[in-house]
């Protein structure tokens, strides 16, 4: 944070600098200050001008997509999810082919109830990288309660595909609900069972297995 003010002293007129020292400051909880720097960056997205090699490599931090996608998990860990969709597309105009900056916007619409525009990120995703566990798994949560049957069944593909490229146990809680949705509960026990193997102590395991 310092290291930031003394870059903010040399480019005040940077605003990436300003929105990152904002962000800062929520994270410590100073919500006050944080607001006055908000208030005082006002979307200003202008580069620092920083002849110093370490400050400018200090503030170049403020450039990258990483500090943006982390700047809206604080955010979305205090529950301001307006600020964690602008985090989110600040990370996509630095990157525009970042998978996991499209990813963390597909997650933040559809919390703010965007379920179209959130799944056509994931397809985004999907078309860019086949191999995103991630994006399956998210295609597959957001079309979880479909009623249509062509979309039951693309879902039921999605966590497939999912656990075929990583196989966590949140992929794997969500197959086994999206087989019990579906009635199919032979498919629903062997995925509990498997999570039972995995974490005997979590008691919602063994309900569903009665």
């Amino acid at each position: 944070e310092s290291l930031l003010e003394r870059a903010r002293t040399l480019s005040p007129d940077a605003g990436r600098i300003l929105y990152k020292l904002a962000m800062i400051r929520r994270h410590l909880g100073d919500i006050a200050s944080a607001r006055t720097l908000l208030a005082e960056w006002n979307g200003n997205d202008s580069l620092p001008q920083i002849d110093d090699p370490l400050m400018l490599a200090v503030a170049q931090m403020s450039q990258s997509a990483a500090f943006f996608l982390k700047a809206a998990e604080w955010a979305m860990a205090g529950g301001d999810t307006a600020a964690a969709l602008t985090s989110v597309k600040s990370a996509i105009e630095v990157d525009p082919e970042s998978v996991d900056a499209h990813l963390a916007y597909a997650h933040v619409l559809a919390l703010t109830g965007r379920q179209s525009d959130a799944t056509d990120e994931v397809r985004w995703v999907l078309n860019a990288d086949p191999e995103s566990a991630r994006g399956w798994y998210l295609l597959a949560f957001l079309h979880r309660t479909s009623s249509s049957s062509v979309i039951q069944a693309e879902t039921r593909a999605a966590i497939q595909r999912s656990l075929v490229l990583k196989d966590d146990e949140q992929s794997r809680t969500l197959a086994a609900a999206l087989a019990m949705r579906a009635g199919r509960y032979e498919e629903a026990a062997r995925e509990y069972a498997s999570l039972i193997e995995r974490r005997p102590e979590v008691a919602y395991y063994h309900y569903w297995l009665g």
